[in-house]
């Protein structure tokens, strides 16, 4: 999980400095980034919003012009941006409560022994459980050897 999170960090990263090279493209061809308030903008943001498969932009790609495919390609940087963000937010929480795979599999190592030791320990206690029952038949054979002798040596 770290290096997912730490892949996941790198990914977000390279989504920042892709959404920079788009606004510098427009700043350096003098044309205009979409915000709010910008006519396009709110049309362009709804259809990204809606549309997540390549499938969906193929035929519209070669209609645009520049700016259009900066701007849309700036709103797809917000958008996973975003979607980075929350997904990293919410494995950094899983990682603060569940830890890692060396955290867990640790864990399980020890729930391991931990069952190992209780049947080991219940193991010992049966066998001098039955070390007590063993003494205590070996006192009632020699019991009955010595009543038997006695009853023998009566007879004779």
């Amino acid at each position: 999980m770290e290096m997912e999170i730490k892949l996941l960090n790198a990914a977000k990263g390279s989504v920042c400095e892709l959404r920079e090279d788009y606004q510098d493209f427009l700043k350096h061809c003098g044309l205009t980034e979409w915000r709010e308030g910008h006519p396009r903008y709110r049309p362009m943001l709804d259809f990204c919003r809606g549309h997540y498969v390549y499938d969906d932009y193929k035929d519209l790609i070669p209609k645009l012009n520049a700016e259009e495919m900066a701007n849309m390609a700036l709103c797809l940087c917000h958008q996973v941006d975003k979607a980075l963000s929350t997904y990293i937010e919410r494995k950094d929480r899983e990682f603060t409560t569940e830890g890692g795979i060396r955290e867990r599999m640790t864990a399980a190592r020890l729930g391991q022994r931990e069952t190992q030791r209780q049947t080991i320990e219940r193991q010992q206690q049966e066998i001098a459980r039955q070390q007590q029952e063993i003494a205590a038949l070996k006192q009632e054979v020699a019991r009955l050897l010595a009543r038997l002798r006695e009853l023998e040596s009566r007879s004779r």
